[in-house]
């Protein structure tokens, strides 16, 4: 279990400013030392903007002359009965494909009406692109994402899952644009934990959250007995975006939204039906009958591929496939049995990031996968 720590100020920063986007800050805290120190910060053009608060391209310095980053510092309102995991997260968890926390400090500023409101900010790795951007460059400009793109991209999203789940934590709003992307090393990353949660305890769990194209059935329903595997339903949207250069799945509200992944799985099975009863002819014909539909909807993709999204995009999140069996499926041989891939808008190959130097505890979590998962060492 994650164990924060209390290195936060008891008294926020006021913001000082100085021109333009720029002040000063008493009590920045360091990640890599955990110590406090004072420091200047120079905001940039504003990167992102959502529910959550703001994210802006920044820069930091000790004196006021020499700055280093860019950084991104996403600033989000401080509510006091409401305890975050997202700084728990950023703060504890190091994984090559989640982003990573830099520094972090509280501060004040005025309200429009003479109030004072806390806001926490995170100052993390600046990325510029997201899978998103991505997505749409190539499409705009009359372009597929390659299929080891899609594939590299998936794996990474998968093995940062397959950690988070490991805790018994799901992201809860995993969608394109929460994807960091570096476009010419392949590298992805996970951003933006205001929505994760820990699924265990007493507490009661948050019913209405993530983005409605990429929100699992259970979700769309008001179901309290959902799983993480809520994730895995949104990296299979994902994954249909990626292929089809929109969103797979596009209901104008939870309704909508289901009638919308009915016209690829078809109804959602009423709750007093059972599978269990079925004859091995009849699952095995009703198998053949959605493998169809789903070629049908993705005409220009193989085989194997296929059968990957039979184990993703599921009602029963129950059979829907988790990381660790996800990571271990033909669909990514590709990066198994290569070691390159094309950079868009580049005429030369380069190395595939490094997929496969799992850490002792991803080593743990995989079990007997982990000797599916990585390359053949003939």
């Amino acid at each position: 279990m994650l164990k924060g720590k209390n290195v936060f100020g008891s008294i926020p920063n006021r913001m000082t400013k100085f021109e333009g986007e720029q002040y000063f800050i008493n009590d920045i805290v360091s990640i890599k030392s955990r110590q406090k120190s004072k420091m200047y910060v120079k905001e940039g053009k504003r990167i992102g903007r959502g529910s959550f608060g703001t994210v802006t391209q920044s820069y930091l310095s000790k004196n006021n002359t020499e700055w280093s980053g860019p950084y991104a510092i996403k600033r989000v309102v401080k509510f006091p009965k409401v305890e975050s995991l997202e700084l728990e997260i950023l703060q504890n968890i190091k994984h090559p494909n989640l982003v990573s926390l830099e520094f972090f400090f509280e501060s004040q500023c005025a309200t429009k009406d003479g109030g004072q409101l806390c806001q926490k900010n995170f100052v993390m790795e600046y990325i510029p692109q997201t899978l998103s951007s991505e997505i749409y460059q190539n499409f705009d400009n009359g372009y597929k994402l390659p299929t080891k793109h899609i594939k590299l991209y998936a794996f990474q999203i998968l093995r940062a899952l397959l950690t988070l789940h490991s805790m018994n934590i799901c992201h809860g709003d995993l969608k394109p644009s929460n994807i960091l992307i570096v476009p010419g090393t392949g590298i992805a990353k996970i951003c933006d934990f205001g929505s994760a949660q820990r699924l265990e305890g007493n507490e009661e769990p948050k019913t209405y959250f993530c983005s409605r194209f990429y929100r699992a059935p259970e979700l769309l329903l008001n179901l309290k007995n959902y799983t993480t595997q809520i994730d895995i339903w949104s990296l299979g949207c994902i994954i249909g975006e990626m292929i089809e250069g929109q969103p797979l799945f596009k209901g104008d509200n939870a309704k909508s939204q289901l009638d919308e992944i009915a016209k690829l799985l078809g109804r959602l099975p009423p709750e007093h039906e059972s599978s269990v009863n079925e004859s091995q002819e009849l699952k095995g014909a009703l198998h053949d009958c959605k493998f169809k539909k789903f070629m049908r909807w993705f005409p220009n993709i193989e085989f194997f591929d296929v059968e990957f999204l039979l184990k993703v995009l599921v009602y029963d999140s129950v059979k829907r496939w988790d990381a660790k069996q996800l990571m271990a499926h033909e669909f990514f041989d590709a990066l198994r049995n290569e070691t390159y891939f094309l950079p868009r808008s580049s005429s030369m190959p380069v190395h595939l990031p490094d997929l496969f130097s799992f850490s002792a505890s991803e080593k743990k979590t995989l079990g007997d996968y982990y000797n599916l998962i990585i390359p053949s060492s003939d």
